[in-house]
C-alpha cells in the first residue's frame, strides 16, 4: 500500500512540469502598422497593437514610458522586433526596437478600411454602452441629428447612455459604404436599429450617415445623421 502511494506521488511530480509548461517566446520581426491609444470593447488590451497581413498583435511595454513614447512617435509605418508569445499573441517590449520602413511606407490599411473599422467600433461601442470606447471614436465636437431632427452633442449622448435613458439593443448593418475625400470621409449605412429611449422602444430601419475627418493623423467621427427609412407608399385605388 505504501509503495502504491509513493509511486502515485512520484507520477504527479513528474506530470507537474508538463502541466505548468508555457510556450517558449519566439524572437520575431514584425512589419505592419502600429496603432496606439486602442480602446478595448469587451476585453483587455495593452492599448497598442501591430496590424500585419498575418493578423493583429498586441505590444506590451510594461511600465517603460520611454518605449511607449517612442511607439507614439512612430505610429504607423514601422518595423518591430520583440519576443512573440504564441499563446497570447502578444509582443513583449523587452527587445523592442522600431525603425521607419523603407520609403516611410508600411503595410498601412487603405483609408477606406481605416474608416470602416472605426465606424464598426462606433457601432459596437454603442451596443455595449461603452462610453470610454465612444470617447475615443468621436471627436469632442461631435454632434448627431436624430430621427426627429433633434441635435445632440457627444456629452449629452454619453450621459444618456450612462444613466440608461438610451440603450441600444441592436444595430444590425444591412449595407455600409465608405467614400474618402482626402482627409474627410463619409460612411453611408443602412441599419436595423432597436433601442429604448426614455422608456420608449424604437425599432425600425434607419439610414445612418457618418462624417469622419483625419485629425493629427487619426481618424475621428465628427457628425452623424440618423434618418428613418419609410416603407413604400400605399397604392391608390
Amino acid at each position: 500500500m505504501w509503495k502504491t502511494v509513493v509511486l502515485s506521488g512520484l507520477m504527479c511530480l513528474v506530470a507537474l512540469p508538463a502541466l505548468a509548461a508555457e510556450p517558449a517566446p519566439k524572437k520575431v520581426e514584425v512589419k505592419g502598422t502600429l496603432r496606439t491609444g486602442v480602446v478595448a470593447i469587451g476585453g483587455e488590451t495593452t492599448g497598442t497593437s501591430i496590424e500585419t497581413k498575418e493578423g493583429k498583435y498586441e505590444l506590451d511595454f510594461g511600465t517603460d514610458k520611454d518605449l511607449r513614447k517612442r511607439a507614439e512617435e512612430l505610429n504607423g509605418k514601422m518595423v518591430v522586433t520583440g519576443e512573440l508569445n504564441m499563446r497570447y499573441k502578444r509582443l513583449t517590449a523587452t527587445l523592442f526596437t522600431a525603425t521607419m520602413a523603407p520609403g516611410g511606407q508600411a503595410d498601412e490599411p487603405a483609408p477606406e478600411k481605416q474608416v470602416a473599422a472605426l465606424s464598426e467600433q462606433h457601432r459596437l461601442a454603442a451596443i455595449e454602452g461603452d462610453t470610454k470606447a465612444l470617447d475615443a471614436v468621436l471627436a469632442d465636437d461631435w454632434v448627431v441629428v436624430g430621427p426627429t431632427g433633434a441635435v445632440e452633442t457627444k456629452r449629452q449622448q454619453e450621459k444618456k447612455i450612462k444613466d440608461k435613458s438610451l440603450v441600444f439593443e441592436a444595430i444590425d448593418p444591412k449595407e455600409v459604404k465608405v467614400r474618402v475625400h482626402g482627409d474627410a470621409a463619409i460612411v453611408m449605412g443602412l441599419y436595423h436599429i432597436k433601442a429604448t429611449r426614455n422608456g420608449r422602444t424604437v425599432d425600425g430601419v434607419f439610414r445612418n450617415t457618418g462624417v469622419f475627418t483625419k485629425q493629427a493623423g487619426t481618424w475621428r467621427c465628427v457628425f452623424n445623421q440618423v434618418t428613418p427609412v419609410a416603407g413604400p407608399p400605399a397604392e391608390k385605388r
